[in-house]
């Protein structure tokens, strides 16, 4: 077999995907806010992750937050994806002139002593198992457009008409669902004071009452900073296990922290359909704060928080 030697690496020119991947997401902040971590709704107000239309498989990680911000921002009636090559396979062809929507991907090459193997069927080939080697992650890109930029690839789910809408939606009864559905989770207590939060030692959320948020501003906000505080409480040490920090921790580490926070409860505030009015979070000067930050952190910081977000909805989710 062909050695695969690291040392040609740099002469392949490659595009910083972190970077890449950082640009997008604050041009969408820039945009639409935090808005830019919604779910994806359909005409009849139905969450709808992106899938692949070929693999009717879904997206995980940060490509959910990438394409439901994409579908949402160009208009989409439908939340699926193909490649270029996926979508001649499916007997379409992208409409020319579309651009399409990059979404990252891990690739894993290994090493054994002093030789490279891009992947697990070259590893094995030369005899060798994943316990003999280390493991190389190579966060890459891949493109996809949406059915919507091809031409007759209709959609393998329903897309309901607007005369279709689902009026029926009661977004503090699916807030309810959501807190009650959270498996293992902590206490909640509700008492008058001035603000809200998670205590990791006794595994419990404080929350002012809900009837200060009524007379503050909504009731919306109140399920808002509760989901904020719930995301926290995924990070315990008997569920995610992320070493959480705080406010007494150095900056970085806690700014972190409330990133993944936010992420999450802007997701779970848009599936529960809640119209918040804290008009401090959603002002550019609030914006502005997490796009210094995260083009001041380390670049592999956002896919990250990211990434321990949308772990964080999953687990009180499932």
């Amino acid at each position: 077999m062909k050695k695969f030697n690291n040392k040609y690496l740099p002469k392949i020119k490659k595009i910083n995907v972190f970077e890449a991947v950082n640009k997008q997401v604050t041009d969408g902040l820039k945009k639409t806010g935090m808005s830019w971590f919604k779910a994806w709704t359909d005409s009849n107000g139905n969450i709808q992750d992106p899938i692949n239309r070929c693999t009717k498989r879904g997206y995980n990680g940060v490509n959910i937050f990438i394409l439901n911000a994409t579908a949402s921002v160009e208009g989409y009636p439908s939340n699926e994806w193909v490649s270029f090559a996926e979508a001649k396979k499916l007997g379409s062809n992208v409409k020319k002139g579309e651009k399409s929507t990059m979404i990252v991907y891990w690739n894993i090459a290994f090493m054994v002593k002093d030789k490279w193997f891009p992947n697990l069927t070259a590893l094995n080939k030369a005899g060798y198992t994943e316990d003999d080697a280390k493991k190389l992650f190579t966060l890459k890109q891949f493109r996809v457009f949406n059915i919507a930029q091809c031409e007759n690839l209709t959609a393998c789910r329903e897309i309901p008409t607007e005369s279709e809408d689902n009026l029926d939606i009661q977004p503090i009864e699916s807030a309810e669902a959501i807190v009650n559905g959270y498996k293992n989770a902590p206490k909640i207590i509700e008492r008058p004071q001035g603000s809200a939060y998670y205590t990791p030692m006794r595994d419990i959320i404080t929350m002012p009452t809900r009837e200060q948020f009524v007379e503050r501003t909504s009731i919306d906000d109140f399920y808002k900073v509760l989901f904020h505080e719930m995301i926290h409480s995924t990070g315990h040490s008997s569920r995610l296990d992320r070493k959480l920090v705080g406010v007494t921790a150095d900056k970085v580490s806690y700014s972190k922290e409330e990133l993944i926070a936010e992420i999450g409860a802007m997701y779970l505030t848009s599936i529960a359909h809640l119209n918040p009015q804290d008009h401090e979070r959603q002002s550019q000067a609030y914006i502005n704060g997490w796009i210094k930050f995260i083009k001041s952190s380390h670049e592999k910081a956002l896919i990250s928080a990211m990434t321990k977000a949308r772990q964080g909805v999953d687990l009180i989710l499932k």
